[in-house]
């Protein structure tokens, strides 16, 4: 996706008196009583609950030294984030000091894929708490910055208005997010597979009928830790199967993922954070789904499907996702999120639920324009090296 630069410029909103600070982690027991009081006054996901954030620090290697940047008013904590100070490598020439928000810049650290990424801030004074605290980050001495990146943000035009003079805001990526209204769906008296299109209707009944002569179709949930550990294993197994059949590497193949995965699965499972759901042809299953559910939000986190429990009609991952969403309907919750992507089940399950960015807020440099105009030059002649389609009549 090319690059989208956002302008900047001044919006007028109340000054108040934040102090902003950035200091070295402090115990972990500390900052979870800070980070959970917190969460009460602000509006955030899972991915920045102390749930994921919590886990998250545990797991990170310690050389990292993450920070806590923290906004006090008044004595009191209204706004905090966790960074991670990098030297970033531009045009693989120069380094430029960057800060990651609850990322790494290290693809191998960040592949747990943070998503609905944001500053904890005080839902009153939210974008006063932000916009605060990117002036800071562009002004501090000690961990001065040229790039502040925020992965898989909520939405990139809150910044648009707030960002520091000086300073541009850029989205490299921009994806859509595909959801299912659960409260509509309940309120409607509706199945699942009714809501969508013909011809999805049609194949997932199809699928369903060829699983149906291996056995009965059911689902089956982890009541307990054993059981959650036991699903993530065949999940995984399956997860990788496929994408190296693909030539890829798959998730679990990155320890660091694992690790985190599988800690998130045993601290959390207790407090109903974590959903493993598996859906059965008889004894044969048929696919898994691990989701997070927060506050009456399911997040659709990943999967691991066999696609050769038939000879045909093979479609798992459209019949588990419809078992899924049959079965939080009935659990009162309010979104089946399916989360950031373009792929096409998503499109096909799902109704387009706002959009995510992979955005960086850059100092106004001639460097950062000189490494814009390479990449766009590489752009330019990887299209041109594409073979032209040849259409005939």
């Amino acid at each position: 996706m090319v690059t989208t630069l956002l302008p900047c410029y001044t919006v007028k909103m109340e000054e108040i008196d934040l102090h902003v600070s950035l200091i070295a982690l402090p115990p972990l027991a500390e900052l979870a009583a800070i980070w959970q009081s917190l969460q009460t006054q602000s509006d955030h996901s899972f991915f920045t609950s102390w749930a994921w954030i919590g886990c998250w620090l545990q797991v990170l290697p310690k050389n990292l030294s993450p920070l806590l940047l923290k906004a006090e008013r008044a004595g009191k904590i209204v706004g905090a984030g966790i960074v991670v100070a990098k030297k970033r490598s531009q045009l693989r020439l120069f380094k430029t000091p960057a800060l990651y928000l609850h990322t790494t810049g290290d693809p191998k650290f960040d592949e747990i894929t943070i998503e609905y990424n944001s500053f904890l801030a005080d839902r009153s004074i939210a974008p006063q708490i932000v916009k605060k605290f990117l002036g800071f980050l562009f002004s501090h001495h000690e961990y001065r910055c040229d790039e502040i990146f925020i992965d898989g943000g909520i939405h990139a035009h809150g910044l648009q208005g707030i960002n520091p003079v000086g300073t541009r805001l850029l989205v490299p990526r921009l994806r859509g997010c595909y959801s299912v209204d659960l409260n509509q769906l309940r309120l409607s008296g509706q199945e699942y597979i009714s809501t969508l299109g013909p011809s999805r209707r049609y194949n997932i009944r199809r699928s369903m009928k060829e699983y149906s002569k291996v056995g009965a179709l059911n689902m089956t949930i982890a009541n307990s830790v054993a059981e959650a550990v036991f699903i993530l294993g065949e999940l995984r197994q399956l997860h990788q199967a496929y994408w190296q059949k693909k030539g890829s590497t798959g998730a679990f193949a990155n320890p660091f993922f694992n690790e985190f995965i599988n800690r998130l699965t045993s601290t959390q499972f207790a407090s109903g954070s974590i959903q493993l759901l598996c859906v059965r042809a008889g004894d044969r299953a048929i696919g898994y789904l691990l989701n997070f559910v927060y506050q009456g939000h399911v997040y659709q986190y990943q999967s691991g499907f066999d696609y050769h429990v038939c000879e045909k009609y093979n479609g798992p991952g459209y019949v588990c996702h419809l078992f899924g969403v049959e079965h939080n309907v009935k659990n009162g919750h309010h979104k089946y999120d399916y989360m950031a992507g373009d792929s096409e089940y998503k499109k096909a399950m799902g109704e387009p639920d706002g959009e995510l960015s992979w955005q960086v807020v850059q100092r106004e440099r001639l460097g950062f324009r000189i490494e814009d105009r390479v990449r766009h030059a590489v752009r330019s002649l990887k299209n041109l090296s594409k073979k032209p389609q040849i259409f005939e009549e």
